[in-house]
C-alpha cells in the first residue's frame, strides 16, 4: 500500500471505515509529516492535536480536515493571519465546521492565510510566507495558498478553501497536482472527495439554487448534447475573455488539452474588463468590516481608506454593473454549456513578489478568476501542464450557475484524460 498520505480522502475513509488504519494512526501521521514538513512550507499557522472521542459515525469517519484560519473553530486561534486577532480564540465553530464534525471529521489545524484572505498571495506579519510545494522559492497562491499546499505536501488529506475572487483556483493551478474547485476544499485527486465535500457545505449549489437573487438563478434550458464532446456537452473555448493578456508561449501549453475535449467553439468575447467593479466592491466589503488600522498589512489599509473614500451613488452604481455583467456572461451560456479559459496567465512567480511583474494593480494578474465570483457561475480549476519552469499551468472550467456537477464531471474526465494528476514531483516531501 502507498503512503497514507498519498492516497485520496475518499480512499482513507474507506480504510477507516473497514479498520485497516486507525483514527488515531491517521492523525497522528498527519502530524508528524506536519511537524516535519511545516517549518519549510509554512501552510498551518495553528496544529489542533485535537483529542479524539467515539466512533465517528458518518461520511468523514476519522478523517483529518485542515480549515483556513479565516474560518472560526471554537478553542482554536482564529486571527485571520491579522495582528489585530493574533491573541484571539473563536467561541464557536463555522457551520462548516459543525458539519464536518458532525459528518465524523477531525480538526487538524488552521491553514495559512494573507490578512483576512485579501490577496492572492499568502503571506502575513504572523508567519513566513506560505512556500510552493513544487519549488520553495515560488508562492502558493492565495487566499487558500495554506491549504492547497499542505494538501499538495501530503500534509492534510482534506483542507477548507474559500474563494472571493479566485482565492482557491489560484492556488489550485499553482501547487496542487490536481484539479480544484471554487468554494470547495481541495483532496489531492479533489474530483473525488468534492462530492462527499460539497453537502457538507453551508453554500453548496442546492441553496444557491433556491435563492431569490438573480445573481444565483440557474439559467433555463436543457444542455445542447454536442456529440463531438466526451460529456456531449456544447464547450466553448476563450483565451482572453475579450479583455486579458496572456504569452503565447502559455497558450501554446494549454491548447493540446483544450483539443483533447473534441469539438470546442472558439469565442470571440467582447467583455469589459470587471476589474473596476470588483475592486470597488472589495473596497466596500472591507470597509463595511474594518478600518484603517496601523496593524494592518498596508495594502490592505489602502483598499480599506478606499472604501470609506467612495461615495454613495458609487455603492449603489456597484450593485447595478454587478447586475448587468451578471447577464452579459449569462447570454454566452445560452450559446454554450461549458465555458474553457485559462486559470491563470502565468506559472507561480518567486515567493517575494506580490504580484507578476507589469502588474500593477490586485487583481490586474488575476483576470480569468473574479468575474465567475461576481456571477456566481461554479468554475473549476484543472492542471493540465507545466510552463518552460516546470510550473502547473492550469484550465478553468465554468459552468451555469447551478451546475457545479456537470463542471465535475468535466473536471474528472480532463484529469484522468491527460493522467496529470499521477505526476509526483513533490520529491522533497516524500
Amino acid at each position: 500500500m502507498p503512503a497514507v498520505h498519498r492516497l485520496t480522502a475518499l480512499e482513507l475513509v474507506g480504510l477507516l471505515a473497514r479498520g485497516e488504519i486507525s483514527p488515531g494512526e491517521l492523525r497522528d501521521h498527519y502530524l508528524s509529516r506536519i511537524q516535519r514538513y511545516n517549518p519549510q512550507l509554512s501552510c498551518y499557522l495553528h496544529v489542533a492535536c485535537e483529542a479524539l472521542v467515539g466512533r465517528y459515525p458518518g461520511p468523514l469517519h476519522g478523517l483529518p480536515i485542515a480549515f483556513k484560519d479565516l474560518t472560526p473553530v471554537a478553542g482554536m486561534p482564529c486571527t485571520s493571519g491579522s495582528l489585530l486577532h493574533q491573541n484571539e480564540l473563536a467561541e464557536q465553530d463555522a457551520v462548516v465546521v459543525e458539519r464536518a464534525r458532525q459528518a465524523g471529521g477531525v480538526v487538524l489545524g488552521k491553514t495559512n492565510t494573507p490578512e483576512f484572505g485579501f490577496k492572492a498571495v499568502t503571506d502575513n506579519q504572523l508567519a513566513p510566507p506560505c512556500r510552493n510545494p513544487w519549488n520553495l522559492a515560488r508562492t502558493s497562491g492565495g487566499s487558500s495558498g495554506g491549504a492547497a499546499c499542505a494538501v499538495a505536501a501530503g500534509l492534510a488529506p482534506l483542507a477548507e478553501g474559500t474563494d472571493g475572487a479566485g482565492s482557491i483556483r489560484i492556488p489550485a493551478s499553482a501547487p496542487l497536482p490536481g484539479a480544484g474547485c471554487l468554494l470547495y476544499p481541495q483532496p489531492h485527486r479533489p474530483h473525488r472527495p468534492q462530492r462527499v465535500r460539497l453537502r457538507l457545505l453551508p453554500g453548496h449549489p442546492g441553496r444557491l439554487r433556491r435563492a431569490r437573487s438573480p445573481l444565483f438563478k440557474p439559467v433555463a434550458g436543457r444542455l445542447s448534447h454536442r456529440p463531438g464532446t466526451p460529456t456531449g456537452a456544447a464547450i466553448g473555448w476563450s483565451p482572453d475573455l475579450g479583455y486579458a493578456r496572456i504569452s503565447s508561449q502559455v497558450l501554446e501549453r494549454l491548447e493540446p488539452a483544450v483539443r483533447s475535449l473534441g469539438e470546442v467553439v472558439p469565442l470571440q468575447l467582447d467583455w469589459p474588463d470587471p476589474e473596476p467593479l470588483e475592486l470597488d466592491l472589495w473596497a466596500l466589503t472591507y470597509a463595511g468590516r474594518l478600518l484603517p488600522d496601523e496593524r494592518l498589512d498596508p495594502q490592505l489599509r489602502e483598499i480599506v481608506q478606499r472604501g470609506l473614500e467612495i461615495p454613495a451613488r458609487r455603492a449603489a452604481q456597484v450593485s447595478q454593473e454587478r447586475t448587468a455583467f451578471y447577464h452579459r456572461v449569462r447570454r454566452v451560456f445560452e450559446q454554450v454549456d461549458i465555458l474553457l479559459t485559462p486559470t491563470m496567465p502565468t506559472g507561480a512567480f518567486a515567493n517575494e513578489l506580490q504580484r507578476p511583474a507589469g502588474s500593477c494593480t490586485l487583481f490586474g494578474w488575476t483576470p480569468f478568476t473574479y468575474p465567475f465570483n461576481l456571477t456566481g457561475n461554479p468554475a473549476l480549476t484543472v492542471p493540465v501542464a507545466l510552463d518552460g519552469e516546470g510550473m502547473p499551468l492550469s484550465l478553468q472550467i465554468v459552468g451555469r450557475p447551478g451546475a457545479d456537477r456537470q463542471v465535475l464531471r468535466l473536471g474528472r474526465l480532463l484529469e484522468q484524460q491527460l493522467s496529470f494528476s499521477n505526476m509526483l514531483p513533490l520529491s522533497t516531501f516524500p
